[in-house]
């Protein structure tokens, strides 16, 4: 209701289902891929998540203020339908998973007072025998830096409810704060993967400063003048 007509129609007395859901999101991610924008604040409501949710295992490193610095961060991207739902992220000495597992499981496993617990799975989710399963319990918790934490839920609450990938990784470069510098530049690489090639960015060209900037392998590059802003 409230959106363009014949895209979504209400469904039942409570109105909580839609027929044409996936086509009005495909219209709106096309609108959005080509630096479009609604006329109006678009209310969502996230899907359910599963219990269990694949994810990917993302390790970069991010340069630091000084020369020779440098941090080393892990992120487990978890997936629903192969678009990101949600992140968690620390220093990489926090978590030790073993760089031959590039993708694992994440499963609720309940709660702890008024926290979520979730468990990462790595190898063999059904424990059949056949392949090694390593188990990370409560793996929220063993990121260190609870500030950390926080971020990474409010990063989650936007990717679930449908705020483009874009717009997120633009807003956690564009204030470069000591405390979350090198988090926040580290999470932005690594959602920045998920963003269609081709897609327009809203950032306008640092050099000749045309607002023609477009993803091209996770950077915005300029379709005026060839800068990037990975280079």
């Amino acid at each position: 209701e409230g959106s363009r007509e014949g895209i979504l129609v209400a469904k039942g007395s409570g109105g909580t289902n839609c027929d044409n859901c996936d086509d009005a999101a495909d219209k709106f991610k096309a609108l959005v891929r080509q630096g479009g924008r609604p006329g109006r604040v678009i209310m969502s409501s996230a899907p359910k998540r599963p219990e269990v949710l694949e994810c990917d295992i993302i390790r970069t490193t991010v340069r630091g203020k000084g020369k020779d610095k440098s941090s080393q961060w892990v992120f487990l991207v978890g997936k629903l339908q192969g678009q990101p739902y949600e992140v968690f992220g620390g220093e990489n000495e926090d978590l030790e998973v073993p760089k031959r597992f590039k993708t694992g499981w994440i499963v609720k496993d309940g709660k702890h007072g008024d926290r979520t617990m979730y468990d990462l799975v790595l190898g063999s989710l059904q424990n059949d025998g056949e392949k090694p399963r390593v188990v990370i319990n409560n793996v929220a918790k063993v990121f260190s830096d609870y500030e950390h934490a926080t971020f990474s839920r409010i990063v989650s609450l936007g990717l679930r409810h449908g705020v483009p990938i874009k717009y997120i990784c633009e807003q956690l470069t564009k204030d470069p704060e000591d405390d979350f510098q090198s988090y926040n530049r580290a999470l932005a690489r690594v959602l920045k993967t998920y963003i269609e090639e081709g897609e327009k960015s809203g950032l306008e060209c640092p050099v000749c400063h045309a607002a023609k900037m477009v993803y091209k392998g996770g950077c915005p590059s300029c379709l005026i003048c060839g800068s990037s802003s990975c280079s």
